[in-house]
């Protein structure tokens, strides 16, 4: 028993199943074409390229909000004299920052040393004037 043939709707000859992509969600044709040809091939890898910059995007958001999150605990921590606890609260339902995200930027405000560096000092004071005209 061997597999399943179908027929590649750009060449029209029989070939295997396996071998072959539907051609709707990658061309926008339909039927089945076989991945060699070029303009499927081109049409995959544009799907692959799609989808990796969706994964980065999403990625690079993830981190970004990490960050944010973490910068406006450590300032309302270390400038504005607030508990951890209450900036992180404040940071989840006034701002409505995701809890995964708070609890994320939290640990790193943990890790990092009690006191701040010179470039932290200087993002802390642009957080703090960001926080203060934003009130």
């Amino acid at each position: 028993m061997g597999f399943p043939t179908v027929h590649c709707s750009i060449c029209h000859q029989e070939v295997s199943k396996r071998s072959t992509v539907l051609l709707e969600p990658v061309t926008g044709k339909g039927g089945r074409g076989c991945r060699i040809h070029p303009e499927v091939a081109r049409a995959l890898d544009d799907m692959d390229m799609a989808r990796m910059l969706k994964f980065r995007e999403s990625t690079m958001e993830w981190e970004r909000d990490v960050r944010a999150a973490a910068l406006a605990i450590r300032t309302l921590n270390l400038v504005f004299r607030l508990p951890m606890d209450r900036a992180t609260v404040r940071m989840r339902e006034m701002l409505g920052v995701p809890k995964a995200i708070v609890t994320e930027a939290r640990k790193r405000v943990e890790a990092m040393s009690p006191k701040p560096s010179p470039e932290e000092k200087m993002s802390l004071a642009m957080a703090t004037i960001a926080l203060a005209t934003s009130i």
